[in-house]
């Protein structure tokens, strides 16, 4: 509970600065992009992004998704519990992420900026009566394991981008972004069932554990852009 309160207070505090600095630039051109990470598709995410352009310095991006494998079986092959199998192969959940850009140069004859963007994401994760197992399917001697498993995890990354903007076609923005980052996530984990002869719905045993985990992060790739509204019918660097 503490935890949230703390996002919470964040968040607020991030709002305030954005509408501050949106009053301090009012006579500055403010544009809105909306677009998606076509990379972050191929790692089960499923969502897009919006940028709000307050002026030629600022930059607040907002992006909301859900997670999840494009795949998903009813039992999943892998050694036992493991942080692989919980977070990626078999968990799945919303997501959302905040961040705050700053641009540290650019170039108007070029039409691309360099910026330095913090963010903060938050991902709910978490999966219902699923069957792990190690070994040959069908096998007598396959262990298996039917858990469930939820997870609230919370990251930041500091997140380095180039922009580039086309000089025939300045509705549509291009942006390549890297940068590490570390994310916490508290998770509580209930083995319903295992053994060998363990099944979906037999349950046998109900071991329970929660704690609190780190995990170092990074996030990369690329994000499409399209201008959907602009304040003044003016380049986007005057």
């Amino acid at each position: 509970m503490k935890s949230k309160s703390r996002i919470l207070v964040f968040l607020l505090l991030l709002v305030s600065i954005c509408t501050s600095l949106a009053q301090d630039s009012e006579n500055d051109s403010k544009s809105l992009y909306i677009g998606i990470e076509p990379f972050s598709f191929a790692l089960g995410y499923k969502g897009g992004f919006v940028d709000y352009r307050l002026n030629d310095k600022y930059i607040f991006n907002f992006y909301a998704g859900y997670f999840g494998w494009w795949f998903h079986y009813n039992e999943t092959r892998g050694i036992k519990k493991t942080r692989l199998s919980d977070n990626y192969l078999a968990s799945k959940g919303p997501v959302i992420r905040f961040g705050m850009g700053f641009v540290l140069s650019e170039n108007k004859f070029r039409f691309s900026q360099v910026l330095f963007r913090p963010e903060i994401t938050y991902k709910y994760l978490s999966y219902d009566n699923k069957c792990f197992y190690y070994g040959s399917s069908g096998l007598s001697g396959t262990y298996r394991e039917v858990r469930s498993y939820e997870s609230n995890y919370f990251a930041v990354n500091a997140i380095f981008g180039f922009i580039h903007y086309s000089d025939s076609f300045e509705e549509v923005s291009y942006e390549w972004f890297i940068g590490p980052g570390l994310g916490v996530a508290y998770e509580d984990m209930t083995i319903l069932c295992k053994g060998s002869r363990c099944s979906a719905g037999k349950v046998n045993c109900n071991e329970q554990s929660s704690g609190i985990h780190f995990y170092p992060s990074i996030r990369f790739g690329v994000q499409i852009g399209f201008k959907i509204y602009n304040s003044k019918k003016t380049d986007i660097f005057k």
